[in-house]
């Protein structure tokens, strides 16, 4: 960034953070509103990532989002889990992500539905969360460890719902849209972030933060009517085209325009 910032050349900057705060980045604004500056166009990937820049280095922000190959997740072959309807959870298994959340909603969930399952893709501290269910049920919660991105939309695509309880900090709901390219509906947290990318009650479910037995009363839902099921499904497939990389890539291709014409 230095480096580029001294050039002569025009510079497009994208900004990511969608954290509510950073003691280095609020350190260093004042040299960051010097350098920012130089920026001929600055590309958010969300409005929470603009309003968290924007706050800290003024200025006008264009929100682009991130992009995806939609066709990977859309034409995807399952993956061999077994039978059973299946909740995904994609993600670090760290406490801000919401891992403990998802493991006690589908302990809520499970009870009472003995075919009901947990996939887990990813790693981290918390992972010793499903060692805390009793037995039988640990049984029915399978830990893929961290998969390789490439190897994700077979996952998707061998699951019913994806659980998306983080406790806040996101830019953007990424994982939202990989699971609605996949035909997945959704059940996230209702944060700065995601709420830009799953309306409630048409792509899935937002549930308040933490509240492990919103998630498992709005999986419920989803999961006992496959009615309201496929409706989410199509809505999420919709919404997901519009994040496709055919679609983005235009977007930024114009930013880029945009800042050769200011030389």
């Amino acid at each position: 960034m230095w480096a580029t910032l001294s050039s002569h050349a025009p510079v497009v900057a994208t900004f990511h953070s969608g954290a509510e705060r950073s003691l280095l980045f609020d350190l260093a604004t004042p040299v960051l509103r010097r350098m920012a500056r130089r920026i001929a166009v600055r590309i958010a990937v969300s409005e929470r990532a603009a309003a968290f820049a924007r706050a800290r280095l003024g200025g006008e922000f264009r929100v682009v989002p991130n992009g995806l190959d939609v066709a990977s997740f859309a034409a995807a072959e399952p993956a061999d889990l077994g039978p059973g309807r299946k909740l995904l959870f994609v993600g670090r298994l760290h406490r801000r992500k919401g891992f403990p959340v998802a493991v006690e909603a589908f302990r809520l969930l499970a009870d009472g539905r003995p075919d009901i399952r947990l996939i887990v893709a990813g790693d981290g501290e918390e992972r010793a969360a499903a060692d805390r269910l009793k037995p039988p049920m640990r049984a029915r919660v399978t830990m893929l460890g961290t998969v390789p991105h490439d190897q994700l939309p077979r996952y998707h695509a061998a699951c019913d719902l994806l659980v998306a309880p983080s406790l806040g900090g996101e830019s953007f709901g990424y994982v939202l849209i990989e699971a609605m390219a996949a035909g997945l509906p959704v059940v996230a947290s209702r944060i700065p972030g995601y709420d830009e990318v799953v309306r409630d009650e048409r792509e899935g479910f937002l549930v308040p933060p933490g509240d492990w037995r919103a998630v498992a009363d709005a999986a419920a839902k989803v999961l006992d009517d496959p009615t309201l099921a496929k409706t989410m499904v199509h809505a999420g497939r919709a919404t997901a085209a519009r994040y496709d990389w055919a679609v983005v890539a235009g977007q930024i291709e114009a930013a880029y325009r945009e800042a050769l014409a200011l030389r």
